[in-house]
């Protein structure tokens, strides 16, 4: 590069450089490189995984337990069972605003948990005041899950289901996962 510039160029280059070599000198020491280990690899992943899954199949459970609660006591009195849901709903995105107000102002996510195991614990009262009917177990499991299994409607309602809970997965963990590479990488830009 210095062959082609003009020969004034080329000896402000030279003193600039000569100026500036105990600042090179710093740069050229060896940086050792650590070792990098695959996440799977790590019991931390794993432990995760484990309680995330468990966690999620719980909390996908409750949702499924809690409409069936509902809609057998609204059948008692009734009432409608698409503004249970819709008040579900506002309850469920006013808690939800609430919570990322409090986050915001607290710094810290401790309110949010105490304000869900309140939350939770008035959900328990609640429901054990309500009058659900307890359930009649089949005598032939085997033969009625078996029966569900030859059913066509039945399958295809399950294909769709796992189509759903795919692209649920992939919009609510993917997107999480991309978006926290996507600020790591910035960040790592931003600070070079």
């Amino acid at each position: 590069m210095c062959s082609i510039l003009p020969v004034n160029l080329r000896r402000i280059f030279n003193s600039c450089s000569e100026k500036n070599s105990s600042r090179n000198d710093l740069l050229a020491f060896d940086i050792p490189k650590q070792k990098t280990v695959s996440d799977f690899a790590t019991y931390q992943f794993w432990g995760f995984c484990l309680i995330f899954s468990t966690a999620s199949i719980c909390s996908n459970a409750i949702f499924t337990l809690s409409d069936t609660a509902c809609y057998e006591s609204i059948q008692k009195t009734g009432a409608d069972f698409g503004k249970q849901r819709l008040w579900g709903a506002v309850g469920w995105g006013s808690i939800a605003a609430l919570a990322g107000f409090i986050n915001d102002y607290t710094g810290d996510f401790l309110a949010s948990w105490l304000l869900m195991a309140a939350m939770f614990l008035a959900f328990l009262w609640n429901i054990s005041k309500l009058d659900l009917v307890k359930p009649h177990f089949s005598k032939n499991i085997l033969g009625d899950v078996g029966s569900l299994f030859k059913s066509k409607e039945f399958l295809a309602f399950e294909v769709v289901i796992l189509m759903n809970g795919m692209s649920t997965g992939m919009i609510w963990f993917y997107l999480i996962w991309f978006l926290t590479q996507l600020v790591e990488v910035n960040f790592f830009v931003d600070s070079v």
